[in-house]
């Protein structure tokens, strides 16, 4: 599917999963093949932050 522009996209906020790469039992390919722009990250990043300060959103460690 990738990033095509046609194709709606949705990102979650509402839970924030923990993966401590030390710690991790993914075993694939971790090389980055790809990224967003800042501006992107950005809004993303405020918007995380004030769902996680209102208690709209909870950390999940996967590793439990």
């Amino acid at each position: 599917m990738g990033l095509d522009t046609h194709v709606r996209k949705w990102i979650m906020l509402d839970e924030i999963n923990t993966d401590i790469l030390e710690r991790s039992y993914v075993w694939e390919d971790r090389t980055p093949i790809g990224a967003f722009s800042s501006a992107f990250t950005s809004r993303i990043q405020s918007s995380l932050i004030a769902l996680a300060r209102s208690g709209g959103a909870s950390v999940i460690d996967r590793l439990k």
